[in-house]
């Protein structure tokens, strides 16, 4: 009778404990952007965060975001204030405590997507299929799309659900680059994911992946820029914050 007392005490605590530990915390690969606004000498003015993400998080990488060299654009040779979009490709893995361990994998700057809204073929939808489509973009110095053409690097290469992620990428807006007042016209490849469901399965997650090892669902699939107006000067993919 002890015996079973003791047990069901401890199975109590470790309960309790397990209850004050909350949720389980999983290693994240995501993409984080920020805007950013830079001097003309490059040193940051504003960086304001447009994905969310876990608050230790955030101050670990904009406090390292902050130390590295940025190069601004130039209008005839002259350097000018600059504005951008900053992504980070990281991987994120829980440490002790609430903090995290974060390695970047890779950073970009360039245009930010504003409004894409491809239509789903339904005699795709009905037939189950999904798929990413990569397009080249160009848009003008006002963020509208003046060219839209299937990508060399597409993963969909023919169909329907080609036809429409063109469609939708020809009415696509973008937040253009801006050095001082002039808006700076871009090209860029914009990935279009079609997935079946708002809560994806295994195979939506396959095929919305950028490439076989990214690990993180491209639910939220911004541009990559062919060239930026700003120059990131520190070498930053493959280190650990």
């Amino acid at each position: 009778m002890v015996t079973r007392v003791i047990a069901v005490l401890l199975a109590g605590l470790v309960a309790c404990a397990a209850a004050h530990a909350g949720p389980k915390r999983e290693p994240v690969e995501k993409r984080f952007l920020w805007k950013l606004a830079l001097a003309a000498d490059g040193t940051i003015e504003t960086l304001d965060p447009v994905t969310r993400m876990p608050p230790d998080m955030r101050e670990k990488l904009e406090a390292a975001i902050r130390s590295w060299r940025f190069r601004s654009g130039r209008i005839e040779g002259v350097a000018m204030p600059t504005q951008s979009t900053l992504s980070l490709h990281v991987r994120a893995e829980p440490e002790e405590g609430d903090g995290w361990i974060v390695r970047l994998l890779g950073a970009s700057t360039g245009p930010r997507l504003h409004k894409l809204d491809p239509v789903y073929p339904a005699s795709a939808m009905n037939a189950g299929r999904v798929g990413m489509v990569m397009v080249r973009v160009e848009h003008d110095a006002d963020g509208k799309v003046v060219k839209a053409e299937l990508a060399d690097t597409s993963p969909l290469k023919t169909g329907n659900l080609v036809g429409a992620a063109l469609d939708g990428a020809r009415r696509a807006i973008y937040e253009p680059e801006r050095i001082g007042d002039r808006g700076v016209a871009g090209v860029l490849l914009q990935p279009i994911c079609f997935m079946l469901n708002s809560q994806p399965t295994g195979r939506d997650k396959k095929a919305c992946r950028l490439s076989p090892g990214d690990a993180e669902l491209s639910d939220d699939l911004q541009p990559m820029a062919l060239g930026s107006a700003v120059e990131l000067e520190t070498d930053v993919a493959g280190k650990t914050l």
